[in-house]
């Protein structure tokens, strides 16, 4: 059953398989989607390791750093999120004003 146009099931079961055989012998570990919604839950050897991991590295460790939480050098996490962006069509917010791009012109 879809949901928001999301699948619910796995559709190629030998697909999925193939990646969980794949992660596995790589040792990659996604974040849960709680972990993202509260960056404290996540395990302190993962956040120790992440220490190593520039944050524009291409590791998969840095898929824990995919939340609100990051300070300005996205390398240490804050208890506040710095700013977040409300969508245009949030109540009581005036939309965002945008500039030419640098492109446009040409």
């Amino acid at each position: 059953m879809k949901r928001l146009g999301l699948e619910q099931e796995v559709v190629d079961r030998d697909v999925y398989e193939h990646t969980l055989a794949r992660f596995r012998e790589r040792r990659i570990v996604l974040p849960t989607f709680a972990e993202l919604a509260d960056p404290a839950t996540i395990p302190a050897t993962i956040r120790g390791a992440l220490i190593s991991v520039g944050p524009d590295e291409a590791n998969p460790l840095n898929l824990f750093r995919v939340h609100w939480h990051n300070d300005a050098s996205r390398v240490s996490s804050v208890d506040v999120p710095d700013h977040v962006v409300l969508p245009r069509s949030s109540p009581g917010c005036p939309p965002r004003s945008s500039s030419p791009s640098p492109t446009a012109s040409r």
